[in-house]
């Protein structure tokens, strides 16, 4: 009989699926047990299910231990994650008052709300920081948290250091090799055009629309914009295509020992398992009525489109760029909660901004989908033209309500869960200005001025 130690493991490992199955086993034992609760609805949540369902099942599990502080943490996370901010702020100050060293609260705090002053709670907050009495753990949730209030409060030197000393204090996996190895069999597949010799799903009735690019490039916007258009139904930033390219290198190891990368690999794959694979994503939509148009925001996409062309033949592709310094600091100030082994590292966050340039290039040459090239910036500063611009790429009629994406239902799983419910702002445009002083590290791995300044370059919204 599984334990719910297991459960929590999988959850932990990014296997939702596994770890919801698991837990409503130990339901059925133990209907009234808060922490089985918890992890069946956190599951369910990162499953894309209605959010009513993991939101009464949380709220249930803090009627069960209303003292307990990591479930009001989690039903605050989740309350977030639905735009619900006040009643969020509310469970996360809970959460601090049962157990004021619960810095995971304090940054989910800092990450709803703009702050104006330095209020007693960030004055507390930053005394345990100072201290250094906290765990490495929760050390580096509070500096993330002290970093983001010092920049709202226009505080760049402290919001900085902070910054720093939290991305330090995070160890996560991030295999530049391997990285490296799969942009250079990218390379080469491009250049003999191997892409297009190759036999894809037949299947074209399905027409999906992946929104890529460098985390924190604007890729909840744009999705948030097309969310509201009756004919599209939004699909979060689904971990299917990665499961799919998992399933299919471990199927290609057990037929014939093939230990290449994520590109040559499908140079074999007949069209039926394609055809499977694509249906068996599309089961895995959200219930209700099936659209031609479903849109896909995982970010790092950008790295399957190969994939992507074979499975989804009549997908459209929508690459985000923005500013690679506002970008790249973005992302050095955002505590991923999985995953991005390459943000807390300056010149691995760099040389990452760089690959994923250079990937979507050689996609445009390499592959027949339609991509979309669409500037952050351009988007902020003139949102109807851009819009007009997306929704024109998409195949859709333009409506109006596509105008107030702040306005988007359902919840937002990306850490720009707060920022994308706030009217269209030009507000981050240049940001990094303020923090040149610290950002050689970032520079270097960019490779400098000179890649830099060739980027600005780029298109407001032109297809490919």
């Amino acid at each position: 009989m599984p334990d719910l130690a297991d459960a929590w493991h999988r959850f932990s490992a990014a296997d939702y699926r596994g770890a919801a199955a698991l837990a409503r086993k130990l339901l059925a034992e133990a209907p009234d047990d808060p922490r089985i609760l918890c992890c069946c609805a956190l599951a369910d949540w990162q499953l894309g299910a209605a959010i009513e369902a993991p939101l009464a099942a949380l709220q249930r599990a803090v009627r069960l231990a209303p003292d307990t502080a990591w479930i009001w943490h989690n039903l605050a996370t989740v309350l977030a994650s639905a735009g619900e901010f006040d009643t969020a702020s509310a469970a996360f100050q809970r959460a601090l008052q049962l157990q004021p060293d619960l810095a995971e609260a304090f940054y989910g705090l800092s990450q709803i709300c703009r702050f104006e002053v330095e209020t007693t709670l960030v004055r507390q907050l930053r005394a345990l920081a100072d201290s250094r009495a906290l765990a490495p753990h929760r050390q580096s949730f509070a500096c993330f948290a002290l970093a983001k209030i010092y920049d709202d409060l226009g505080r760049p030197a402290e919001a900085m250091g902070f910054c720093l000393e939290g991305n330090r204090l995070v160890h996560r996996p991030h295999d530049a090799a391997r990285a490296r190895a799969d942009l250079a069999e990218l390379r080469t597949m491009a250049k003999r055009d191997a892409f297009r010799r190759l036999a894809a799903n037949p299947d074209r009735s399905v027409r999906p629309i992946f929104v890529v690019g460098m985390p924190r490039s604007g890729t909840t916007l744009v999705t948030a914009i097309l969310a509201r258009h009756p004919e599209v139904q939004a699909a979060g930033e689904m971990l299917h295509l990665p499961e799919v390219e998992r399933t299919l290198l471990a199927w290609r190891s057990a037929i014939d020992g093939y230990a290449g990368g994520p590109y040559a690999m499908l140079e074999d794959v007949p069209p039926d398992i394609l055809r499977r694979n694509a249906h068996a994503v599309l089961a895995r939509l959200r219930p209700g009525r099936p659209p031609a148009i479903f849109v896909d925001k995982l970010p790092d996409n950008s790295q399957r489109l190969g994939l992507i062309s074979l499975l989804f033949p009549a997908a459209r592709i929508i690459h985000v760029r923005r500013h690679p310094l506002d970008c790249c600091l973005s992302n050095l100030f955002q505590r991923f909660a999985s995953g991005n082994g390459f943000a807390f590292r300056q010149e691995q966050l760099g040389e990452r901004c760089r690959q994923v340039t250079e990937t979507m290039a050689l996609w445009r040459q390499a592959l027949d989908l339609p991509i979309l090239e669409v500037s952050y910036e351009a988007l902020v500063a003139t949102p109807e033209a851009i819009s007009r611009a997306i929704l024109d790429f998409a195949g859709l009629a333009f409506d109006r309500v596509c105008l107030a994406p702040h306005l988007v239902d359902g919840p937002i799983m990306s850490a720009s869960q707060w920022q994308v419910r706030q009217p269209i702002a030009a507000a981050s445009v240049g940001r990094w200005r303020a923090y040149r002083p610290w950002l050689q590290p970032l520079i270097d791995g960019l490779g400098g001025w000179d890649w830099i300044d060739a980027q600005q370059g780029m298109t407001p919204a032109a297809a490919a």
